[in-house]
């Protein structure tokens, strides 16, 4: 973008340049007639330095439109490609932040872990792989290879996460059965202490019967 600030900076004058040749001009042809009406004095080489200026000028003015047109392409693509950069690190660094998550106490939390993996974009990596491509389109292929290094590095870890993420799954519902089951037990062992209490105490041993049975 600083590069195009710059190119559009440098170039914002050029319609006043134009203007200046253009008049330049005008006054060169005066020059020239009233010379040729004068005679015996040779012309050639100064309407010869004097096309080069304007041929010059052209080349340039045409060159700086194409330049201008080129630096655009390049930051449009340097866009999407950071914008899709973002979109998938942003992505791998939850999915790394769940996965390494120790405390999965209820079934809530594992259906929010369900739903982050379930609702994972393939469209993704393959914008990605695009607009990297289109990138490096713009781009000398000196600057090519970290562009290259990155979508490889984003790729490696995205088929990582994903080939990890049904174990990691498989391993809350694990997780979340067995606290479930542990908390069953101690309930049944605060149930039977309870029910222990009150048989020592004498309690009716009816009511005592019928509390088991609704437990």
């Amino acid at each position: 973008q600083s590069q195009l600030d710059k190119h559009r900076a440098f170039f914002a004058r050029t319609m006043y340049y134009k203007s200046m040749l253009d008049s330049k001009n005008k006054v060169f042809k005066n020059i020239i007639k009233s010379v040729d009406q004068a005679g015996n004095i040779d012309t050639q080489d100064a309407n010869q330095k004097m096309q080069q200026i304007n041929d010059r000028f052209t080349y340039v003015s045409q060159n700086a439109q194409i330049w201008e047109q080129k630096l655009q392409e390049a930051v449009r693509c340097w866009h999407n490609f950071r914008e899709c950069e973002r979109i998938i690190s942003d992505w791998l660094m939850k999915a790394e932040q769940l996965i390494s998550e120790k405390h999965i106490d209820t079934k809530e939390i594992v259906e929010s872990h369900k739903v982050f993996f379930e609702r994972v974009n393939e469209r993704w990596i393959h914008d990605l792989v695009q607009t990297a491509q289109d990138l490096r389109n713009c781009l000398p292929t000196d600057q090519q290879r970290t562009i290259v290094n990155s979508v490889e590095r984003l790729q490696s870890k995205w088929k990582e996460v994903l080939s990890f993420a049904p174990l990691h799954l498989m391993r809350l519902e694990f997780r979340l059965d067995e606290t479930t089951f542990h908390q069953y037990i101690k309930d049944i062992d605060k149930e039977i202490n309870i029910e222990q209490q009150a048989f020592n105490k004498q309690e009716n041993v009816d009511a005592i019967i019928a509390r088991n049975k609704e437990f």
